[in-house]
């Protein structure tokens, strides 16, 4: 079991700091091949995500009988990203496939360790992975084809983004900007 230092580690992989930049990189590459289906799901399952913390945040707005009060972002957006990220140190279908399952499975340890730093509640997290593995499933086929299409070292430069992200780490803003954002908004509604 990992000690609480090794699961703040592992937990930072899930930072928008770290994912929308990697992120950025397989999205480059997708729109110049044109191919819209993941780019597309990234973004609306990032918009979920942020929507579902607005409401609760500006409204009350959560399903209080499982403590649900937005999807965990960490999860979400490691479970769209790392799957495809990682298919494409495959060399051929069969790697990359492996390697995506390899990718979910890092992306439940990222989900787990946002219980285990008690940043999200069990709904939260299993909310913010079902919407990330939902994408990332629905568009798999021809995202993993047209990311493996990538020269190699674009597909490394998404990892060692990745990476250097991961290792010299500054947490994003995100979740203080949502919540000045939604107050602002519950402010301007009232």
């Amino acid at each position: 079991m990992l000690t609480l230092t090794g699961w703040h580690l592992l937990t930072r992989l899930g930072d928008s700091s770290v994912m929308l930049r990697t992120g950025l990189v397989m999205v480059a590459w997708m729109l110049w091949k044109r191919e819209w289906r993941w780019p597309l799901a990234l973004l609306a399952v990032m918009v979920l995500t942020v929507s579902s913390k607005v409401l609760y945040f500006a409204f009350g707005i959560g399903i209080h009988a499982i403590d649900f009060r937005g999807f965990s972002g960490h999860s979400q957006m490691s479970a769209v990203i790392l799957p495809l990220l990682l298919a494409g140190l495959g060399s051929d279908r069969n790697s990359a496939w492996r390697l995506f399952g390899l990718g979910a499975a890092l992306a439940l340890l990222v989900g787990i360790s946002r219980l285990q730093v008690n940043a999200h509640t069990p709904s939260e997290v299993i909310g913010g992975l079902a919407l990330g593995y939902a994408a990332c499933l629905i568009t798999g086929r021809q995202a993993v084809d047209r990311w493996l299409e990538a020269p190699v070292l674009w597909r490394m430069a998404a990892v060692l983004v990745t990476l250097w992200y991961a290792l010299n780490f500054v947490p994003a803003p995100t979740q203080g900007i949502i919540y000045r954002f939604s107050m602002a908004l519950a402010k301007a509604l009232a």
